[in-house]
């Protein structure tokens, strides 16, 4: 028997009956809620999983009969307690023709509409098998790992001999069916209440799925290739030749060198590795790992785009995060990381983990800029969390360094280019008892000239395993909304058509502020160890 990771808390609904008792009731005064779990595809084993795990949690049972009478009369008698938005012979999610509709859910609409004293709950249920969205993986991870795509038979039964410990399920908050079909009537007189509840009961699964999953993802080489096609960067291509005097062939050229040198090659499979490695490495590095204040990210994840904006202290600090956020339900972000630290093996490595190279400078590179700038407007248009550290560098003293606004600048003209979903910054504090790095940074503040990266230097570091450094504290602070600081500075109404449209000045203040009250709200969620 698989049994699956909860995420979240279990939903708040009405306790399961005894065993032995009928599945009959006769609807009260009390107004007793009756629940009716939402499943999104057609699949046997998710809902055995589901009744399973009902009946560990205490939960009503998703594949008992649920029978409901009103008045003497029966209203609901019904095998089962699951509803599938997609069967396994419907083809069209988005829009289904009427005989697509679940039969299951048009009784109940019925029966709801007229018997407005009963009351129906439908609990959204999300169930991931290996939670991976590898479309950037081979062909046979394809087969192994759950996505985007709905899997067949024999991938499902793949899914669940190799990912049986890596099952996931969550229970979303209960939707009124009473409440889903009166707003069906006020917004669509003219459709039938099905038609909005299977389409905001599919969105709703969709927004849940992506904030554990990502965005669906195409592979490595399709990002380039759509990047390299765009308007913006051909247009950037052209300019480049013009300016430095070359074919517009060789400036292309230097295009995909670029993106080359910036795109992350995200894959679940590096990630998976990460955990295994991470997990055995903080064990023998530290105390312990305590992470606060994790659930108002979760409560964000699916109705905001997530800009993680950590403290920078240690190598360590994206690695613990990353790590901390995979094992608590939600997609790694993409991570901003210095070209610095794209060095052989190590580089493909934190690509794999969802690093993107960049460099610590732009001057003088207009190609290289414009063609960063779309990839980081590509990253925020699929909804995909991101991560970059507001300081720039790692600080050696311990205290925050003054907030470098270029990345935010760039976030800032990505998201006023074609806005998707707001965007929630995140800061973060990590503390540790002891720095791995502590000895090299009291070296360099003694005069010692700053080591460049190498893999020789981490050979180095790693001798230190063998050494604990107490505990380290993971702080989620207060969130920063940049559409309430635009509104607060008169900028939201401010729109950019083009990668290379500048920022209008007035908006410096305002990225000034966003990046002030990271920096403050980072201080404020700092724990002393």
């Amino acid at each position: 028997v698989v049994k699956p990771h909860l995420l979240g808390e279990p939903p708040k609904v009405t306790s399961a009956e005894p065993e032995n008792a009928a599945n009959t009731q006769d609807v009260k005064p009390s107004n007793k809620k009756y629940t009716v779990y939402v499943l999104q595809n057609y699949s046997r084993s998710n809902a055995l999983l589901l009744d399973n795990e009902t009946q560990r949690l205490d939960l009503p049972r998703a594949l008992h009969p649920l029978t409901i009478n009103s008045d003497e009369q029966k209203v609901i008698d019904e095998k089962k307690a699951v509803i599938f938005l997609q069967h396994h012979n419907a083809n069209n999610l988005l829009n289904p023709a009427p005989h697509n509709f679940p039969s299951r859910l048009l009784r109940l609409i019925e029966a709801q509409i007229q018997h407005p004293e009963i009351d129906i709950e439908l609990v959204p249920v999300t169930i991931l098998w290996g939670r991976a969205p590898d479309k950037e993986d081979s062909w046979l991870k394809l087969l192994f790992t759950d996505s985007w795509s709905t899997p067949g038979k024999i991938k499902q039964l793949i899914n669940i001999g190799v990912h049986g410990r890596q099952t996931y399920i969550e229970f979303h908050e209960p939707q009124s069916l009473q409440q889903l079909a009166q707003l069906a009537s006020q917004r669509y007189p003219n459709l039938s209440p099905a038609t909005y509840v299977v389409s905001y009961l599919n969105d709703y699964l969709d927004s849940k799925r992506e904030a554990v999953l990502g965005p669906d993802l195409s592979d490595r080489r399709n990002v380039m290739e759509s990047l390299i096609k765009s308007r913006d960067i051909q247009d950037a291509i052209l300019q480049e030749s013009i300016r430095s005097k070359i074919s517009v062939e060789e400036a292309e050229r230097r295009a995909i060198g670029h993106l080359n040198e910036i795109v992350s090659d995200y894959s679940y499979s590096a990630i998976r590795f990460a955990e295994t490695v991470l997990t055995r490495l903080w064990t023998q590095l530290y105390d312990g790992v305590e992470v606060h204040n994790f659930s108002t990210v979760r409560e964000l994840a699916d109705k905001y785009e997530i800009i993680y904006t950590p403290c920078h202290r240690s190598h360590i600090d994206y690695l613990l995060l990353s790590y901390v956020i995979f094992k608590r339900g939600l997609m790694v972000p993409y991570i901003a990381a210095g070209d610095n630290l794209n060095l052989p093996f190590v580089g493909q490595l934190l690509r794999g983990g969802g690093a993107f190279f960049i460099r610590r400078s732009f001057n003088g590179a207009a190609l290289y800029t414009a063609i960063f700038k779309e990839y980081l407007f590509s990253i925020l248009s699929r909804n995909t969390p991101l991560e970059y550290f507001i300081e720039g560098g790692r600080s050696r003293t311990g205290r925050l360094l003054p907030p470098k606004t270029g990345m935010l600048a760039m976030t800032v003209h990505s998201h006023l280019r074609g806005r998707a979903k707001p965007i929630v910054f995140i800061p973060t504090y990590i503390g540790y008892e002891r720095l791995m790095e502590g000895a090299t940074y009291v070296g360099e503040m003694q005069g010692k000239p700053k080591e460049a990266e190498s893999i020789f230097g981490i050979l180095k570091t790693l001798r230190k395993i063998e050494r604990i450094f107490g505990k380290v504290h993971v702080n989620f602070g207060e969130p920063v909304f940049l559409d309430d600081v635009l509104k607060k500075h008169d900028v939201d109404h401010i729109q950019i058509a083009a990668n290379k449209d500048a920022l209008p000045p007035e908006l410096s203040v305002a990225i000034t502020d966003v990046a002030h009250q990271i920096m403050e709200n980072i201080n404020r969620a700092a724990i002393i160890n």
